[in-house]
């Protein structure tokens, strides 16, 4: 079935629901907007393989490598091998791709 379909269709049950059964519908459409969203945010990444230093990292984004360290937790290409951190160029060029888009 088409998805506009789909889509019509699912207005016009929510136009006939009641109030009781809107809180059902929400709840359910809900889980299924959790299980689209978990499907495009576990898109096939782009792995070289290759680790490359924060100095290099920071270069190659025009930032300090004090921003890298401070901020590594909250960026996909920082990864931390023991007590070391370092950038995954894989990772750094899928993420430079995606801003830049």
């Amino acid at each position: 079935m088409e998805a506009q379909a789909v889509l019509r269709q699912l207005d016009e049950v929510i136009a006939a629901a009641d109030q009781g059964e809107r809180a059902g519908l929400v709840v359910q459409l809900a889980s299924r907007l959790a299980s689209l969203g978990a499907q495009l945010s576990a898109a096939p990444v782009e792995r070289s393989g290759e680790n490359i230093t924060i100095a290099e990292g920071a270069k190659r984004l025009g930032v300090s490598c004090r921003y890298l360290y401070r901020h590594g937790a909250a960026l996909p290409f920082v990864v931390k091998i023991g007590r070391r951190r370092l950038v995954n160029e894989g990772l750094l060029e899928a993420f430079v791709r995606r801003r830049g888009a």
